[in-house]
């Protein structure tokens, strides 16, 4: 409290980060993730990550906030995690009610339209992805299985996608490899280790670090 009256925002962050990192309560998680998107250096790529962390750790309930991440998923090209929003904002009592109750509807609609044809879609991209010289469509594709509930298969390809290499981002397909692992009981212990090694600076690796804490 002292830092932050005072304008050290740098010791006001660092010492947020060690209570967060010790005593994870959601007030914590709400200030830390709050200031993130905003750090310098920070890119936009992951705005989607931050609001994961932010369901993840209970601290996204308002309507806004679930309609923007659900639009967000699908932006992605990941249907299945908007679906999972939306249905989740439906049965809190947060999307469907109110006068927006009939946009809240168009947004379901075009989540479920989009879920069921990627489910469609999934085997032709990874498919097409392993023809490619480069990994990253493996990566894509395998993280997008993983989101559709196939987690084993989406795992192998994105396991497929680090071997191959020459990845746009490697640090970010390793972030995609621990998220993935932590959706498996059978590789959850193996999740800390693959997140610990991502780098870099532009915010891949502080959304893995936080994945190590996040409440499971």
């Amino acid at each position: 409290d002292a830092q932050q009256k005072t304008g050290n925002t740098s010791g006001y962050v660092a010492t947020l980060q060690k209570l967060l990192l010790n005593y994870p309560k959601k007030e914590y998680w709400s200030a830390y993730l709050g200031r993130l998107p905003r750090k310098s250096g920070f890119s936009p790529r992951y705005e989607l990550d931050v609001m994961r962390l932010r369901l993840a750790s209970g601290t996204l309930a308002k309507t806004e906030e679930i309609k923007e991440m659900a639009q967000l998923a699908l932006q992605a090209g990941l249907p299945h995690e908007a679906k999972r929003i939306v249905d989740q904002g439906y049965k809190a009592g947060a999307l469907g009610t109110g006068a927006e109750a009939a946009r809240h509807q168009r947004l379901r609609d075009l989540a479920d339209k989009q879920a069921a044809e990627a489910t469609a879609n999934l085997s032709r991209q990874a498919s097409e992805a392993a023809a490619e010289k480069e990994g990253d469509g493996l990566v894509r594709a395998g993280y997008a299985m993983v989101s559709a509930g196939d987690v084993d298969k989406g795992l192998a390809l994105i396991q497929q996608g680090l071997a191959k290499g020459h990845l746009k981002r490697p640090d970010e397909a390793r972030l995609r490899l621990g998220m993935a692992q932590l959706q498996s009981p059978k590789t959850r212990a193996q999740a800390a280790q693959t997140l610990r090694t991502v780098k870099g600076d532009d915010g891949a690796a502080e959304i893995a670090r936080l994945w190590t804490i996040v409440p499971q």
